[in-house]
C-alpha cells in the first residue's frame, strides 16, 4: 500500500548490499518512462560505471541484449522503484499500460535467463509478468539459482509504531490507546507521520483526543485522504463497487455474502477477479475465507460513499425531468435490513446519519429533504 515503506526498504537494501554487487542502478518510475527510455538511462549508467564508451543501441531489442550481458557478466543490482505507474487505471490488477507493455518483456528475460545478478521492483500493486514467474517459496530459497520471488509488507507493529512517535515528541496514551491508534492506521508509517504532527498540533500530543474523532468514523488528516483517493481512482468499477460493499458490511464477508450483495450479473460474475485484484493491489485483507478493509480505508471508502450518494440525491432534482438513475442508490444499501442489529446500528451512526446531516445542510430544512426523498423513491 501506499506510504507502508516500499522506497525506504529498497534505499535500505541498496545500501547495506552495495558491496554484494559490482554494479548499482536505481530508477523511478514515477514519472513512467517507456522501456526504450528506461534501458537507455541503465546501460549509459552501466557503461559509465566501467568507463566505456557510451554507445547504447538503438533498437528495443538490442537495448535489452546488451542489458542482459551486463547482467550476464557483472554482478548487477537494478532497482526499479515505484512500478504501478506503469500499470494501467481502471483493470485489474497488474497489467501494463498502452506503450509499456514491454516492461513485460524486461521482466520475464530477467526472470527466466540464466545471469548473476538481481533486480528489485516496488509497486502497489503486483505486475501480472511476476505472478506468472514467482515459485514455490521453499524452493525458491534452497535450489534455484534464478528465483522470483515477492514480499508484501504489513505495517509495523505497535511497539514500532509507537517509537516513531516518539522520536517526534512527546505523546499522552495508555498501552491499550497506542496499540488501538497504530492498528486503526495498519501501521502505515506515512499516516502515522501525519498524525504524529497532526495529533502533536491540534491535542497537545494526546492520542485520547485523536481516537474520540476516530470513534465517529470521521477521516482526520486529508494528507491520508490524497494517498487513498489516488489509489481509490486507479479501481475498476466492480473493484470500487466491492471497495464500498465491503465498507457497508462494516466486518470480515465471505465470497458468497459478497455476491448476495452485489446487484448486477457483471458484478456477480467479476467478483472472484474483482477480489483477486484488489488483494494484488493491497487494499483489502482476508482472514481465512473473509475479506475486510484496514480501519483506515473503511473509513476512507464510507466517507466516499456518503459524499458521494449525497452528490447524487442533490442533483437528482436537476436530472429528474431526464429521468437519469441516482446509481448508488440502485446499487448499494445504507443499512441493511438482514445485518445483526448491532452492525445496522454502525450503519445508521456511520453512514445513514452524516448523509442527512449533509442533505440538511445542502437543502436548508428538514421539509425539503423529506419531499425530495419521496420524490427520489417515486
Amino acid at each position: 500500500m501506499g506510504g507502508i515503506g516500499k522506497t525506504a526498504l529498497a534505499v535500505k537494501f541498496g545500501q547495506n548490499f552495495k558491496t554484494e554487487f559490482d554494479i548499482v542502478v536505481w530508477r523511478s518510475l514515477q514519472n513512467a518512462p517507456t522501456l526504450e527510455e528506461l534501458l537507455g538511462s541503465v546501460l549509459q549508467s552501466i557503461m559509465q560505471m566501467l568507463q566505456e564508451d557510451p554507445v547504447v543501441p538503438t533498437s528495443l531489442n538490442g537495448k535489452l541484449s546488451k542489458l542482459m550481458q551486463y547482467f550476464r557478466d557483472k554482478r548487477c543490482l537494478l532497482i526499479l522503484d515505484n512500478a504501478e505507474t506503469i500499470l494501467s487505471a481502471g483493470g485489474g490488477a497488474g497489467h501494463c499500460m498502452a506503450k509499456h507493455e514491454g516492461y513485460g518483456q524486461l521482466l520475464k528475460r530477467i526472470g527466466e535467463v540464466s545471469h548473476q545478478s538481481c533486480l528489485l521492483v516496488t509497486s502497489r500493486e503486483k505486475p501480472k509478468d511476476i505472478v506468472a514467474l514467482e515459485g514455490d517459496e521453499k524452493k525458491v530459497r534452497t535450489t534455484c539459482r534464478r528465483a522470483c520471488a515477492s514480499l508484501q509488507l504489513e505495517g509495523l507493529k505497535p511497539e514500532d509504531g509507537r517509537k516513531l512517535f516518539q522520536d517526534r515528541g512527546q505523546f499522552t496514551g495508555t498501552d491499550a490507546e497506542w496499540i488501538r491508534l497504530i492498528e486503526h492506521y495498519g501501521g502505515n508509517p506515512f499516516a502515522l507521520k501525519m498524525v504524529a504532527a497532526g495529533v502533536q498540533q491540534l491535542f497537545d500530543g494526546s492520542i485520547a483526543e485523536l481516537l474520540e474523532y476516530i470513534g465517529q468514523g470521521v477521516l482526520v488528516f486529508n494528507d491520508i485522504r490524497d494517498l487513498l483517493d489516488r489509489q481509490f481512482s486507479r479501481l475498476s468499477p466492480v473493484e470500487q463497487e466491492v471497495m464500498l460493499w465491503l465498507a457497508i458490511n462494516r466486518e470480515a464477508v465471505s465470497v458468497k455474502e459478497l455476491k448476495q450483495d452485489v446487484v448486477s450479473v457483471t458484478s456477480k460474475q467479476e467478483l472472484p477477479q474483482a477480489l483477486y485484484s484488489l488483494l494484488r493491489r493491497s487494499l483489502i485483507e482476508k482472514t481465512g475465507k473473509q475479506f475486510s478493509l484496514q480501519p483506515v480505508v473503511k473509513e476512507y471508502v464510507t466517507e466516499r460513499l456518503v459524499k458521494q450518494v449525497c452528490k447524487e440525491i442533490v442533483s437528482s432534482r436537476e436530472r429528474a425531468e431526464s429521468s437519469s438513475p441516482v446509481a448508488l442508490l440502485q446499487t448499494h444499501a445504507l443499512m441493511k435490513a438482514s445485518a445483526k442489529d448491532y452492525i445496522r446500528e454502525t450503519q445508521r451512526q456511520l453512514i445513514v446519519q452524516p448523509l442527512l446531516e449533509k442533505l440538511l445542510i445542502e437543502l436548508g430544512s428538514q421539509q425539503k429533504l423529506v419531499q425530495m426523498l419521496k420524490d427520489v423513491l417515486e
